[in-house]
């Protein structure tokens, strides 16, 4: 085990795994580590197993209450609120991931509008002979936006999929995290994401599709020919 940190290279013989939740995380005896460190005796967090989580606050006021007013005071907690007290501190990444994601969506957004809105247009004639042989406005806009939904169904099941793929495959935001954990697509995010994209391809098409059943059809005929 190479040091960067620490001036050291650790020897070390891989006896067992830890599985996937913690890819990172190295366990080794502490009687070693202290033979090849130059700087012995500091120790930065100790794990501790208690009988049952009601038991956690008494625990936890006992230890701190021992080491109060020492040179070496404690603070203890859960392992939970170890984990979120250390989440805050990247907190603001994912808060900047989360605002450029919106920018994102945004902008796919107006360029779907956009797409929508040049293939309705290069079909006029086709709406207003719909209309010539009887077809409802309503009934145009209903074909529109169907189309519009399934081409934003199957984007957001494309887009949902091989993201799904790249995050279950790879071990991505384990650097950020320290080894706490990876970031994952759960179910929920890729329904969502799917769903997201049928609004979009809706939300795109739904002026362009009320402004083409809306016009005149001798002048869209006009207009094509």
């Amino acid at each position: 085990l190479k040091g960067t940190i620490y001036p050291i290279d650790a020897q070390l013989r891989i006896v067992g795994t830890l599985g996937r939740k913690y890819p990172t995380m190295i366990m080794m005896r502490r009687d070693y580590l202290e033979e090849i460190l130059p700087d012995k005796g500091w120790v930065n967090d100790f794990w501790i197993r208690i009988d049952s989580p009601h038991s956690a606050p008494g625990v936890i006021a006992a230890i701190d209450e021992t080491f109060a007013n020492s040179s070496f005071e404690t603070r203890t907690g859960s392992e939970a609120s170890f984990i979120q007290s250390f989440l805050s501190m990247v907190g603001p990444v994912f808060e900047l991931a989360a605002a450029l994601s919106v920018i994102v969506l945004v902008t796919i957004g107006l360029v779907a509008a956009n797409t929508a809105a040049m293939s309705i247009r290069e079909r006029l004639r086709e709406v207003a002979v719909l209309r010539a042989i009887g077809f409802t406005g309503r009934a145009v806009t209903a074909m529109l936006l169907a189309e519009s939904a399934a081409i934003g169904l199957a984007g957001g099941l494309a887009g949902c999929f091989c993201a799904y793929v790249v995050l279950t495959s790879g071990a991505f935001g384990e650097a950020a995290l320290a080894g706490l954990g990876v970031i994952r697509m759960p179910p929920r995010i890729f329904v969502e994401g799917t769903a997201l994209g049928v609004l979009i391809g809706l939300a795109g098409a739904l002026i362009p599709a009320l402004a083409a059943t809306r016009r005149n059809i001798v002048d869209e005929l006009r207009a094509a020919a």
